[in-house]
């Protein structure tokens, strides 16, 4: 696994994040939550860290994962196969 650079210059990255829209009516920003978003990711994948999940949301995923292999998916067809045959 690569390590963060402390000394790198994320500076230079500043002028790909997207800008708040002016309207011409009242002058003012106006942000949409997609880009306050998408903002948040480039900051964090600009600085290198990982995104945090709690305990919860990550058994969660690994739970669908794991019911998505291949291998389990065969084997609850089968088990369900032999269900019905016994019913």
């Amino acid at each position: 696994m690569m390590k963060r650079n402390p000394n790198r210059d994320t500076s230079r990255n500043n002028s790909l994040t997207p800008t708040a829209k002016n309207t011409e009516s009242d002058n003012q920003s106006v942000v949409s939550p997609v880009q306050v978003l998408q903002e948040k990711l480039m900051s964090r994948l600009a600085s290198g860290s990982k995104a945090t999940i709690d305990h919860g949301e990550m058994r969660k995923l690994t739970k669908k994962n794991y019911s998505q292999l291949p291998e389990i998916v065969q084997k609850k067809e089968k088990e369900r196969r032999v269900a019905e045959i016994k019913a």
